[in-house]
């Protein structure tokens, strides 16, 4: 065998032999799959393409792209991640005592998965959409506009805090937790390779996006940049979140595109 295929196939301790049980091997890869990459990436395309490089944003508001995106990779992730506890119950039993590896991984796990059942019934509760009244008057048109959303009730805007701290809560953890039972299984030096690439590219991309203005205020990304507009008159929710005039878009880095 080439020296660095045998090298990437040995476990990152350097033992000779790597043996992982069916139900924790397909665990751990499921885990990988659903919280290492369909959910980082849903956050990304939820974050950076709420308007989208050819859009012509405020002319087109609302663009599903990123609702769909985001909605799909993150309950998939999440139906994996129960697929992924089905395989960890089927093979419970038959080893001694945990070692504390074995119990952070627990931990950790269980904490995530409390805070997707948050997200999930945050979303639930997250209140109405709501439409944009086209009335000159802006008094009148907040007046008869409904909508949670639309109005920035407490209810929605709690549940903004909500599901951004508790998403980007959970996405650290599972990232930690995912290298914990890369260490817990002795997984090959591929894998750390292969999931640590991932991740960096992953951030890379992630800070090229901010550094080119396109973290977009969600509600601004719906109902358009007017200054009267209700969620327009309070400070943006989130962390790095920015909220343009109409004359503003597209910012610089992205209007010198070909």
């Amino acid at each position: 065998m080439d020296p660095i295929v045998d090298f990437l196939m040995q476990p990152i301790s350097g033992a000779s032999e790597h043996h992982v049980a069916f139900g924790h091997k397909w665990h751990a890869r499921l885990m990988v799959v659903g919280w290492g990459v369909m959910i980082p990436v849903g956050i990304v395309v939820a974050r950076y393409f709420k308007v989208t490089r050819r859009q012509n944003w405020p002319v087109q508001l609302d663009n599903q792209f990123w609702w769909i995106a985001h909605l799909v990779l993150q309950i998939g992730g999440c139906v994996l991640s129960l697929v992924a506890l089905a395989f960890v119950f089927l093979a419970a039993g038959g080893s001694g005592g945990e070692s504390l590896l074995t119990t952070t991984h627990g931990v950790l796990g269980w904490s995530i998965v409390l805070l997707a059942l948050t997200q999930v019934l945050g979303g639930a509760l997250r209140g109405t959409t709501g439409h944009h009244a086209v009335v000159l008057d802006a008094a009148l048109r907040d007046m008869i506009a409904s909508g949670d959303h639309y109005a920035m009730t407490l209810r929605r805007c709690v549940f903004e805090y909500a599901h951004k701290l508790c998403g980007y809560a959970a996405l650290v953890l599972a990232g930690v937790n995912i290298v914990v039972g890369l260490a817990l299984t002795d997984a090959p030096r591929w894998m750390w390779l292969l999931i640590g690439g991932f991740w960096i590219a992953l951030a890379i991309v992630a800070l090229v996006l901010q550094r080119q203005g396109r973290c977009v205020d969600t509600y601004q990304a719906i109902y358009g940049p007017e200054p009267a507009l209700p969620g327009n008159r309070r400070q943006p929710i989130g962390w790095g979140v920015r909220r343009y005039r109409a004359d503003e878009w597209p910012p610089a880095p992205l209007s010198r595109r070909p």
